[in-house]
């Protein structure tokens, strides 16, 4: 992703539906997950948070354990700095980073920029502490590809089967995997033809809405989340992942 890219998403993912929303539904599912695992308390965990990008995930992670950030970018890492004191430089595929040092990988919207997403995901088992978790999060449905994929590099969009297949083949095994966002599949489907008709095709979709709708549909986004955790939804705009390295 550009610097011009990743400085947008810092700037928005505090605030901006589509981002926080999302930052605080994986947030949950995470604590979720954890508390199920450590049922006598957690320990202290270390989490590295790979493709970091501008940090948005600083403030949810840190309440979790002692959070690091790895990014290519090192313009990127520039503005990770106020928000994450442990910053590495490095790339997806080719950890710096030795075997079984971390509890928890996050991939946030990750996968679909590395050209070889199976290396990243055996790069990820490798580092992760037996019994360690990953959170991936990867848009979804090849229907949807527009204009946004292509200016942020997007390589893909996944289908639950192939994000099960690169998973279980890097040796995880899969704890959850739920499309979500259900409720904005078609929406965004027809917001991307409507781009394409009135020549928008070169702009993203972040539009600018007001701040009371901006609200609701961070909420929307929260609760529809979490439905479809608990019915294991087959359809939607993204693709949650939690696995586990036995």
């Amino acid at each position: 992703m550009k610097i011009e890219e990743q400085f947008k998403y810092s700037q928005l993912g505090d605030s901006y539906w589509w981002l926080a929303g999302k930052y605080l539904l994986i947030t949950k599912l995470l604590k979720k997950v954890l508390d199920k695992q450590y049922k006598k308390g957690r320990k202290s965990l270390k989490i590295l948070d790979i493709g970091c990008g501008p940090g948005n995930l600083s403030n949810n992670l840190s309440n979790i354990g002692e959070v690091f950030g790895i990014d290519v970018s090192l313009p990127t890492l520039k503005l990770c700095q106020k928000k994450y004191s442990n910053l590495i430089n490095g790339k997806a595929d080719e950890l710096p980073i030795r075997e079984g040092s971390f509890d928890i990988v996050i991939l946030l919207d990750v996968l679909e920029h590395i050209a070889d997403d199976a290396k990243v995901m055996k790069e990820t088992f490798r580092i992760l502490k037996p019994g360690g978790i990953v959170l991936i999060t990867a848009p979804a449905c090849k229907i949807l590809w527009g204009s946004h994929d292509e200016i942020y590099q997007h390589y893909r969009r996944y289908s639950l089967d192939e994000i099960k297949k690169v998973v279980r083949r890097a040796g995880f095994t899969i704890k959850k995997l739920i499309a979500f966002e259900a409720i904005f599949f078609i929406p965004l489907l027809l917001f991307r033809k409507i781009k394409n008709v009135l020549n928008y095709s070169k702009r993203d979709d972040f539009i600018k809405i007001p701040n009371w709708l901006n609200s609701i549909l961070t909420v929307i986004v929260l609760l529809e989340g979490r439905i479809s955790y608990n019915i294991n939804n087959p359809l939607g705009v993204s693709i949650i992942c939690i696995a586990k390295k036995e």
